[in-house]
């Protein structure tokens, strides 16, 4: 019982760091026109440029926001041509505008 207690405890220690590690090293790049409608999903960063239902839609075009999954705004960025790069955090969606996924 002890041993199955111990491997039990390494897995799940070893799952922890693993998971850690990923989370502290994947980053997605964003250029300018791909900041539309941004999700996160797993550990990666889903978006979509251009036309929303044929429409173009100017509430994406000028603001990036970070949500917690308890609905917190974590930070705002004007001018997302200027973003560079966007860390991937545990439990955050990212959104544009008014979509909020």
């Amino acid at each position: 019982m002890k041993r199955y207690l111990v491997l039990v405890l390494i897995i799940l220690v070893l799952d922890t760091v693993y998971a850690e590690r990923v989370y502290d090293l994947e980053w997605t790049h964003i250029t300018k026109g791909e900041v539309r409608n941004l999700s996160l999903m797993g550990n990666k960063i889903i978006f979509s440029s251009g036309e929303y239902e044929g429409f173009s839609d100017p509430y994406t075009e000028n603001k990036i926001y970070a949500f917690s999954f308890t609905g917190k705004k974590l930070w705002e960025k004007e001018f997302p041509d200027l973003i560079k790069k966007i860390q991937i955090e545990k439990n955050i969606y990212f959104s544009s505008g008014r979509y909020f996924y």
